[in-house]
């Protein structure tokens, strides 16, 4: 990790404060259960920063409120005042004095009134801003999610915050906000995600956006830190950025401008100064004074054409020799040719290899553009451009298997400009590869995963045998599970992947350790699916391009078998995607929410990942009793979610879980007996859901699905209603005469009137019927 040197200086703080960086007071709960899961919540964003900060629970916020002379930065975490809250009402003359003297507040996941009415609206009657769950949480479709970013320097400088923040997902918004707010993004409800207000020389920021430790929430913790402490060094001096643009970021001349408002005393004799330093350069300066008019001043910096690749910047306010503000940043210009691969690693279904090009070249445009490209040695082809974005098609006809390379060219004015080699595999025919339609193929045969994730690491071998030969017995075929650090050198895991392949059971497998040495090891075994590179990476830190990686490496290794990934944000579903085999979201909506949650997750997996040729698998709850998830699915909740996640077109399930540290599925019995009965009942559908034709009839009408799939001249519906209480009324058009017979469920009152059945579906209920 990079550790930033501490760059702000504010005037007003003693030396010795000055030297060690600004005081800086972290508030979390003790939630859930005291197991205080945000405690560390900005450890990695402070550490960059070189802060070392204090933490206090929320219950001490009286005592803090006492000491904010001794902190120039209070954070509250997400939830911070969620358990045990704390009602600052008697404290809140304390906080304006803390923020009108220069203090600052940041308020993360502000969408409990735990939070935003027991502490911030105590402060005053000015502070005080509602919550509510927004449309990304109630209609949750992509549209829903689309924000809205103000253009605002405190977005810019010294971070681009609001594309750290807008790849987070969002439940909730900030509403009834009073004057003196400033709305930086604003949701698809028009409501605040991001508010910013100034007090004095202090400031308050609130954000909708929470969990800052995940992997998409790292970058934007970092970035709201920056670019709070860098807008205050600017308030310290009485001054406002009204504008700031760092200039194009594209290759050529540009220019930066600052735009600022303050007292003329405070304009006075005011330059900055920029420092460029591009990688392996020596570094350039770039200098102005201030143009001071009245209360504004303006500062324009012009710049040479930059450098492509890396770039530090370095930006000084000064007044003579005293530097009254700094920050710094970085700048990554593109190559003139970038290229991604639909798919690096190919098979022979594979006849065309698919890139996406974009070419940045200077910003005049040339007189003629052209692409020329080859594979390997051969020839080169070429073609005109029109276009700085281009989707280029290779047939790949008579190219031997291995490790290949796709080199493009940009040329204009009668030059090549840039230049980009792109590496890509073609492996023979797999065990296992996903049909054009997401179907997997096994050995050429269709084949649907149907299975049960167990926990192992806390498991003996044989506890975990039992599992399989449990989970086989009723039907099940997959199963995913743990190597144990512990069995890296024994027979222990063979034996267990033997046993498998005696119940015909095949097996995805997560490392205890070392990955690559597990595949070597085990890749020819007949019981082997397929390999887990790393379990929720988008919640655990491990970022897209680190499973890019994982990917290659494991397909180079293994090219037989799939790569599985789950992703449990939606929003991060299509950054995922292209770096597996089988993208499988794992949304687990009971008891708190709705059963077609599972439908509409799946719908928007299942959008990103055919954009890549990426199959979608589907990860079912079947676990309770801790965390959020206060008990486990009823019998009809886990059915529900079953036949929707099919209606989502899904084509394998795994359901979470046979046994964990917290919950062992025969403990419920009642679920326990659903599970078992469950793929006797599916037996005859899932062929017609791997070949047959589908066709959706009805989603979320008045909260109940209707889908069929024909093959073979028959046809099975599926009808499923995921309202909890009430009984729903339903109707299809039937293709035979008479009433169709029911499978499984109960069609209430079910009649036809001239070419439409009609019936009533049960709550949570499921009823299959065939025509």
């Amino acid at each position: 990790m990079m550790t930033r040197r501490w760059w702000l200086a504010a005037i007003f703080l003693p030396l010795a404060v000055l030297t060690a960086g600004p005081r800086v007071g972290v508030v979390y709960s003790d939630w859930p259960d005291g197991k205080k899961s945000f405690f560390a919540e900005f450890d990695q964003a402070l550490a960059e920063l070189a802060l070392a900060p204090e933490k206090m629970e929320n219950t001490t916020l009286p005592e803090l409120s006492r000491r904010l002379a001794d902190f120039d930065l209070i954070i509250a975490t997400s939830v911070a005042n969620y358990s045990h809250t704390v009602d600052m009402s008697p404290h809140a003359g304390e906080w304006r004095d803390y923020l009108n003297r220069g203090g600052m507040l940041l308020v993360v996941d502000a969408n409990y009134a735990s939070v935003l009415n027991d502490w911030v609206a105590k402060i005053g009657p000015e502070f005080a801003v509602a919550t509510a769950h927004c449309a990304a949480h109630v209609v949750k479709t992509p549209a829903s999610r689309a924000v809205t970013v103000n253009n605002h320097p405190f977005l810019r400088t010294p971070r681009d915050l609001a594309a750290t923040l807008t790849v987070k997902s969002h439940w909730a918004h900030m509403m009834s906000i009073p004057d003196g707010w400033e709305r930086l993004i604003t949701c698809s409800d028009g409501e605040g995600l991001l508010l910013l207000k100034t007090v004095g020389r202090g400031l308050v920021v609130l954000c909708s956006y929470a969990q800052m430790s995940s992997v998409d929430g790292k970058a934007a913790a970092g970035a709201l830190l920056e670019n709070m402490l860098f807008w205050h060094q600017f308030q310290q001096q009485g001054l406002q950025v009204l504008t700031l643009d760092k200039g194009t970021d594209l290759v050529g001349p540009s220019a930066f401008n600052l735009h600022m408002q303050g007292a003329p005393e405070s304009l006075a004799s005011l330059a900055v100064e920029l420092t460029e330093t591009a990688e392996g350069q020596e570094p350039r300066k770039h200098s102005a004074p201030a143009q001071v008019k009245g209360d504004h001043a303006t500062v324009t910096l012009p710049l040479p054409a930059k450098a492509r690749g890396r770039t530090d910047w370095r930006l000084a306010l000064r007044r003579g020799d005293d530097r009254l503000a700094t920050a710094e940043w970085q700048e990554d210009l593109p190559p003139v040719v970038a290229v991604a691969l639909k798919r690096k690693h190919v098979y022979p279904r594979n006849r065309e290899l698919e890139a996406d090009l974009t070419f940045v070249p200077t910003p005049a445009e040339p007189a003629a553009a052209e692409l020329r490209w080859r594979l390997d040695d051969q020839p080169a082809t070429t073609q005109p451009l029109r276009s700085r974005q281009h989707r280029q098609t290779v047939a790949m006809t008579g190219l031997p298997e291995g490790r290949h390379l796709l080199k493009t060219e940009y040329w204009a004015d009668g030059a090549c400009q840039g230049q980009a080699e792109t590496e890509f595999f073609i492996h023979p025919q797999p065990l296992y590869e996903v049909r054009s339609d997401g179907v997997l193929m096994e050995a050429g045969k269709t084949f649907f995963p149907l299975g049960f994730y167990h926990v192992s690491w806390t498991f003996t071998p044989a506890q975990r045998q039992e599992m399989a030969t449990a989970v086989a017995a009723a039907g099940y075929n997959t199963i995913h599970v743990g190597i144990k650090g512990d069995e890296k050198n024994t027979t222990s895991y063979g034996d267990f992947l033997d046993a498998c392949a005696a119940n015909r059971l095949r097996v995805i497998t997560e490392f205890g350790c070392p990955a690559e040495d597990v595949i070597a090891k085990y890749r020819r075994h007949p019981a082997v699916m397929g390999w887990n590179p790393g379990d929720e990476p988008a919640a655990r830190g491990i970022t897209a391009a680190e499973m890019f990686q994982r990917y290659d490496r494991f397909k180079q290794l293994d090219p037989n078998h799939l790569a599985y990934t789950v992703i449990c944000i939606p929003a991060q579903y299509g950054r995922y995607a292209g770096g597996t085999d089988v993208l499988a979201p794992d949304p687990y909506p009971m008891p708190k929410h709705d059963v077609d949650d599972v439908f509409h997750r799946l719908q928007e997996a299942r959008q990103e990942a055919r954009k890549v040729d990426t199959t979608v698998w589907a990860v079912l709850q079947c676990f309770g009793g801790y965390g959020g998830w206060t008990r486990p699915p009823t019998p009809q909740e886990f059915r529900a979610m079953t036949y929707l996640a099919l209606l989502a077109q899904v084509k394998g399930i795994i359901y979470y879980t046979y046994a964990d540290n917290s919950f062992s599925l025969p403990s419920s019995p009642e679920l326990y007996h659903a599970a078992q009965t469950l793929p006797a009942e599916l037996a005859d559908l899932l062929p017609m859901v791997m070949d047959g034709h589908f066709e959706l009839h009805a989603a979320n009408a008045d909260r109940v699905y209707v889908g069929s799939w024909i093959m073979n001249g028959r046809r099975r519906l599926v009808i499923v209603n995921a309202d909890k209480e009430k009984t729903a009324p339903f109707a299809y058009e039937a293709r035979e005469p008479g009433l169709p017979a029911v499978l499984y469920g109960e069609a209430m009152e079910m009649r036809r009137e001239n070419n439409l059945i009609r019936a009533e579906i049960k709550p949570l209920e499921r009823i299959v019927l065939l025509e």
